[in-house]
């Protein structure tokens, strides 16, 4: 499956709502036709619950705007499957150098394959983050699209 850009400008308002309603420091994000990337800092919440809301929240305004891929994939009388694949790809960040190094990869991972790059309003960037420190509890977050 791939994302259209009207599907990443939903999912892009989907981890708008979920940052917002969860304060996930995300330092950088990339929302591509087959991956999305995350740089997301420290925070309470376990990784794989964040991904999971951001996910949901995703969903959620795919389904509202009508630009879910999944329900013409589904049979009749059934109720659609999440978009996403199951889980997701984590790095744990070692020190500040490689933090930053993570943080570039996400940015300019759009022009990797013919894109622009992505500026998106939940982004804080790491200068601007509150007790932003790199430590092991900063993560890369890879999630894919399933089908």
């Amino acid at each position: 499956m791939r994302f259209s850009g009207k599907q990443a400008l939903a999912i892009a308002e989907g981890f708008r709502q979920a940052v917002g309603e969860g304060g996930y420091p995300i330092h950088a994000c990339c929302i591509l036709p087959t991956h999305v990337h995350l740089a997301i800092g420290p925070h309470e919440r376990k990784y794989h619950m964040i991904a999971l809301h951001l996910k949901n929240r995703a969903t959620s305004v795919l389904r509202e705007r009508g630009l879910d891929p999944m329900p013409a994939l589904t049979p009749p009388g059934d109720a659609p499957p999440s978009p996403w694949a199951k889980g997701l790809w984590k790095v744990y960040i070692r020190d500040p150098e490689h933090l930053r190094a993570v943080i570039r990869y996400v940015e300019e991972n759009p022009l990797r394959e013919g894109k622009r790059i992505q500026q998106w309003s939940f982004v804080t960037p790491l200068n601007a983050a509150r007790g932003a420190a790199p430590d092991k509890q900063v993560r890369h977050a890879h999630c894919r699209p399933g089908g």
